[in-house]
Order: structure tokens, then C-alpha cells, then sequence
């Protein structure tokens, strides 16, 4: 997802976030595809970039981000079921559990 106009730059969050709501819709396949954008813009030490420059694919900024790297975790337990709060985000899951009397619709 590009963040800035005026900087044309992709943020790995952003973009995590997009396919975590698609995830959440039920839109897995498409979640899926987004995430393949992202999944391997990483450092050596498996950290993900913050962002990289559209066309050139230069990392920018260069910091690591704790958030970054949550969120993109996150939307991959989401697309992949990694984990049992893999449903945390799940429209469906809250709409169709025991607990949905407790959540607003």
C-alpha cells in the first residue's frame, strides 16, 4: 500500500493491515496475494523492512519497527491459521461464536 503521495513509497504495515482486513472478510485468496507482495522484503535477520521506494525497491526508511513486524505476523496467522487467534479478526468467526450475544454487530 503506497503511503505518501508526494514520496512514492510502500509501508510493509499498511499493507499488512490491508490484508489482515481482507482476511477478516473473508476475502483469504485475495489477502493471500497482497501478502505474497510483501512477505519477502525482509532483512538477513528475518525482521521485515518498514518500506521500500516505488520503482526502485530501495528500503526506506531503513529502521526496524516493532509494529511493522507485529502486524505483518499478525495478518499471516490470519491468512495462513497459524495459530489459534488466527480468528481474532474473523468476521466470521464472531458472527458464528458462542460469544457473538457479547459483540455488537
Amino acid at each position: 500500500m503506497r503511503c505518501v503521495s508526494d514520496k512514492p513509497w510502500v509501508t510493509i504495515a499498511e499493507t499488512s493491515e490491508l490484508t489482515l482486513a481482507l482476511a477478516g472478510m473473508g476475502n483469504i485468496e485475495q489477502a493471500g496475494i497482497v501478502f505474497n507482495w510483501i512477505c519477502d522484503r525482509r532483512y538477513n535477520d528475518g525482521s521485515y523492512w518498514c518500506g521500500f521506494t516505488c520503482p526502485d525497491l530501495i528500503i526506506w526508511p531503513e529502521d526496524k519497527i516493532t509494529w511493522t513486524n507485529a502486524v505483518a505476523l499478525i495478518a499471516a496467522d490470519a491468512i495462513y491459521n497459524l495459530t489459534p487467534a488466527s480468528v481474532l479478526f474473523s468476521h466470521r468467526f464472531w458472527a458464528t461464536s458462542e460469544l457473538s450475544p457479547f459483540v455488537d454487530s
